[in-house]
């Protein structure tokens, strides 16, 4: 538990500790002597999480992680919150050889909680999937060029009832929508050329490279304009070129 949310109340002092139980069942088979697939499966049960009667539709942990963070008095928990993230995930990978190496990863992926009230509830981070292709081209020692692309869900966030909001001048949330929508999807395709020079014990290395190379717009944010009566969503940055070099000894 972290300190400050314990601090909240004298009695949180005797809240159980969380705990997880994981359960991973794995599977790998050799294609070829440079090529691997690999399949698994997992099941990651929560208890004792903190839940507050103050809001009893809040799952505290995700609420005070991430990017924007919530810092709030939650008072007296109690310790009787669950939840559980579950996925399947392959993956085929490729070693170097004959100047290429690359990696497939495909994740499929659920996390919820359970409420005070006893629904269960999306997750923050429940993303659901995730598709990454990565890999890199080798023509002489001194040369690597590489790429990544990953496509995945986004985020689960709180849709307002709009009439509901217009009406008040506020945003307005029902419970039955709390963490029932997700953000626009994410995606990102980045790439990187190495130049290598060695020397007699170590070696330096130049590079050049883009992330978001598509200047795809990935959302990160999206709320309620009281003023206009509409969403407005925020974004991370689009391209961002960047050079440097390493040392390496």
């Amino acid at each position: 538990m972290p300190l400050f949310l314990i601090k909240q109340h004298p009695d949180n002092v005797k809240l159980k500790d969380p705990q997880t139980r994981h359960l991973v069942l794995g599977f790998k088979y050799l294609l070829r002597p440079d090529t691997q697939l690999k399949l698994e499966a997992y099941d990651k049960q929560y208890h004792h999480f903190p839940i507050s009667p103050i809001n009893p539709y809040v799952f505290i942990i995700d609420d005070v992680n991430g990017d924007y963070d919530k810092f709030m008095n939650w008072g007296n928990f109690v310790d009787t919150g669950k939840a559980y993230a579950r996925g399947v995930e392959l993956t085929l990978r490729k070693k170097l050889s004959k100047k290429f190496y690359g990696i497939l990863n495909l994740t499929y992926y659920r996390a919820r909680y359970q409420d005070l009230t006893g629904v269960w509830r999306n997750r923050i981070f429940d993303n659901r999937f995730i598709v990454c292709l990565s890999g890199g081209y080798k023509p002489t020692k001194n040369w690597e060029f590489n790429a990544q692309w990953i496509w995945s869900g986004n985020q689960a966030f709180s849709p307002v009832n709009e009439e509901k909001s217009k009406e008040l001048g506020l945003p307005y949330v029902e419970s039955k929508d709390i963490l029932s929508a997700y953000l626009s999807d994410y995606q990102n395709l980045s790439i990187r050329v190495d130049r290598r020079f060695f020397f007699s014990k170590s070696n330096l290395v130049i590079f050049i490279g883009a992330l978001n190379v598509l200047n795809h717009k990935n959302e990160i944010m999206r709320n309620w304009d009281t003023w206009d009566n509409r969403y407005v969503s925020e974004y991370m940055w689009g391209i961002i070129p960047y050079i440097g070099l390493e040392f390496e000894f």
